[in-house]
């Protein structure tokens, strides 16, 4: 920033609302329109990740992502989601892969009654907070969100 200089220009399928890295800076989430997170090799500029909230013929393939955000850890990726529901994946720091992986998120959650807007870890990564329309504020424990049984 300091320069001024253009490092590189990422493009997204979708029209964009939020972005997020990772806490080492090697991977950026971004996501809006059409229910779809893209993750990208910062260094690179490759899409690593092409995180789907559902199967495209599903009704719910085309809801907006509000906000998204890495556990401190870098494993774990948590979307925000309008209909009140949050997404999570399990994504590496080291993927090396020859294709982007089209991959569905292995736990979803009924977190509100509306949508839900915002999220942050906890510095630890032990407690994920979810915002939304509803007014509340809600803190879940990742530990036992992972424990949950993974969709089918």
């Amino acid at each position: 920033v300091s320069n001024k200089r253009l490092v590189n220009t990422l493009r997204a399928p979708e029209l964009l609302r939020t972005i997020a890295f990772n806490s080492s800076g090697e991977l950026l989430a971004a996501a809006g329109m059409g229910g779809l997170v893209s993750v990208w090799d910062v260094a690179t500029g490759e899409l690593r990740h092409s995180l789907q909230l559902a199967p495209s013929s599903s009704p719910v393939a085309n809801l907006f992502v509000w906000d998204v955000a890495f556990s401190p850890q870098g494993d774990l990726l948590a979307a925000a989601v309008g209909d009140g529901r949050l997404h999570l994946w399990h994504v590496g720091q080291a993927v090396n892969q020859a294709e982007t992986r089209q991959e569905f998120p292995f736990l979803t959650v009924d977190a509100h009654r509306r949508a839900v807007t915002c999220l942050a870890f906890s510095p630890d990564g032990h407690t994920l907070a979810s915002g939304s329309l509803d007014t509340s504020v809600r803190l879940w424990s990742v530990e036992e969100l992972v424990r949950l049984e993974p969709l089918q």
